[in-house]
């Protein structure tokens, strides 16, 4: 055999081996890329919060609250809040500046405020997009789950007979939040609690639905 036929097959050789060693690395790259799993859409959504108060069995009062977040799988760009409100007087401030070389002393009184009223926080993602599935993020594993967050903070002045005594009035408060995995079209129960002063039970619904 000729020195050149050799080097001939040596060459043939190295390039099986390459061949080999790099066709399973070949075939798992392309296979990787044909898989890549699909981009998760933004949905919008509907989230309807009803606030209801009970005295024994029956309902005194039902306050609901519709927000429109849209379901964003890759941030929290999706959320929605509302803030309903007023402001009361709860008290008076008193500011005294003393008396400074030609300027006179000078004592200054004005109100305090404090907002009363409800304030609401929510946020939808898909189940999958946080990674709870441990599936590919597709919207065919979505499995119509989402991960609803809401937060209530409701306050409201405290008189039992209808109307505030004294020039302080009492304002009481009421704060709940939770994150619940619901599908379109489900309502769930966020929370129940019972006043201890006036004996009401509070209770807190979300309903949540795909906008179609």
């Amino acid at each position: 055999m000729t020195m050149n036929s050799r080097r001939s097959m040596k060459v043939l050789t190295a390039a099986a081996v390459l061949a080999l060693a790099s066709g399973p690395m070949f075939a798992q790259t392309t296979q990787a890329t044909q898989e890549k799993p699909a981009a998760l859409p933004t949905l919008p959504t509907k989230v309807e919060v009803v606030i209801s108060r009970y005295q024994g069995e029956k309902k005194v009062s039902s306050q609901p609250y519709v927000l429109m977040p849209s379901s964003d799988p890759y941030s929290n760009i999706g959320s929605a809040s509302v803030r309903i409100g007023v402001d009361i007087p709860v008290g008076t401030t008193t500011t005294t500046r003393p008396a400074e070389a030609n300027r006179e002393g000078q004592t200054t009184t004005k109100p305090s405020y404090q907002n009363v009223g409800t304030n609401i926080d929510c946020r939808v993602r898909p189940l999958a997009a946080l990674g709870s599935l441990n599936l590919p993020q597709s919207p065919a594993n979505t499995d119509g789950r989402y991960s609803v967050y809401v937060s209530v903070v409701d306050s409201s002045i405290f008189s039992p007979d209808g109307a505030p005594k004294g020039d302080t009035p009492a304002i009481r408060t009421f704060q709940a939040s939770n994150t619940m995995t619901m599908r379109d079209g489900q309502t769930m129960l966020l929370t129940t609690a019972t006043d201890k002063v006036t004996g009401e039970l509070l209770k807190i619904e979300v309903t949540f639905s795909l906008i179609k």
